[in-house]
Formats: C-alpha cells, structure tokens, sequence
C-alpha cells in the first residue's frame, strides 16, 4: 500500500509512503481507476516526511473537518 492510515483523536491521519508526478492529469478528468481512497470523514493527509515519518505543518496536503 502507498500511505498508512491510524486514528488520532478521531481523525484519520493519513501518512503517504510515496510521491506520485501527476503532471499527466493536467487538464483532464479523473476516472474512478485514479481513486483507491474516498475522504467522508475528519482526515489529515501528509505527504512522505524528508526524514523519517515526522508529520508537520511543512508536509501536510490537506486537513478535511
């Protein structure tokens, strides 16, 4: 799997493993094949940490309340 997921607090932190270029999808529209994860809850999303897997204010990709 590319990310982890735990519960903090109720709400699911989602840590990604790996960087994906997605320059490709410029300009077009997502399929459901582009999609393995549907955010409906209090979610944190942090991209893969430059040293080990801290998560701060400098990785995060989106916070969802």
């Amino acid at each position: 799997m590319n990310y982890s997921v735990v519960n903090k607090s109720g709400v699911r932190v989602i840590q990604s493993h790996i960087k994906l270029d997605c320059d490709r999808k410029i300009g077009e529209f997502m399929s459901d094949d582009d999609y393995d994860l549907i955010v409906s809850e209090d979610t944190d999303l942090y991209a893969p940490a430059s040293f080990g897997d801290i998560q701060t204010e400098d990785n995060i990709i989106f916070k969802f309340r």
